[in-house]
């Protein structure tokens, strides 16, 4: 969120995203990114980010306390950005615990944190960690921990070839004879489940 110049209230002001080194190649293809013309989503997503730099404790509790309710059965994590460090990451992991009935997934490139995460077998069933694929980055972390359970791969297809075997492709993105890229709104991760209800390994989304 470097590149946005927005007037934030303390303490959110300075606040940078996640993606830190990670984001090279993705960067001006970025869904989110391409949201940050609305205020209201660059100030949500700082106040996120600061939260889970500052007080990944509270950010713990205060989600824990929504899904005590339970009203909740599905877990998005990381609706933009990235998992920065171990202790976020541990927070993931905690709550996926103390909460069983409910799947909890995310989409990740930092595959050192997740691969330190399922090596030591930290990740509860419950939580899915998708390895995002972009060109050829990531695609040697993802063969290194394909075989665990809790691991799925998510390749961004923009028609560059990879050497993974795709086993499905996300539906609610589909091209049209024109070549141009339609959502389905109907088509919901809650309905669809590839990424963290299925038995699919690989899936990959059109360039949208």
């Amino acid at each position: 969120m470097g590149d946005y110049k927005y007037n934030m209230p303390p303490p959110f002001q300075g606040i940078i995203g996640t993606c830190g080194g990670c984001c090279a190649g993705c960067k001006q293809k970025c869904y989110v990114r391409h949201s940050y013309f609305q205020p209201s989503v660059i100030l949500g997503h700082t106040i996120n980010t600061w939260g889970l730099r500052h007080e990944p404790w509270k950010v713990r509790e205060d989600i824990a306390e929504q899904l005590s309710k339970g009203k909740i059965d599905i877990v998005r994590i990381n609706q933009s950005g990235e998992v920065e460090n171990v202790f976020q990451f541990a927070v993931w992991c905690e709550l996926a615990r103390r909460f069983p009935d409910v799947k909890f997934y995310v989409y990740t490139k930092n595959y050192a944190v997740a691969e330190a995460f399922l090596v030591g077998d930290q990740v509860a069933p419950n939580f899915t960690v998708n390895y995002s694929i972009w060109h050829d980055y990531g695609v040697n972390e993802y063969r290194r921990v394909m075989g665990h359970p809790n691991v799925k791969a998510f390749v961004y297809d923009d028609g560059y070839p990879i050497s993974l075997k795709v086993d499905a492709v996300c539906p609610a993105y589909k091209r049209g004879p024109t070549g141009r890229v339609t959502l389905d709104h109907n088509i919901t991760c809650e309905k669809c489940k590839l990424c963290f209800d299925s038995k699919v390994h690989v899936t990959s989304c059109i360039d949208h």
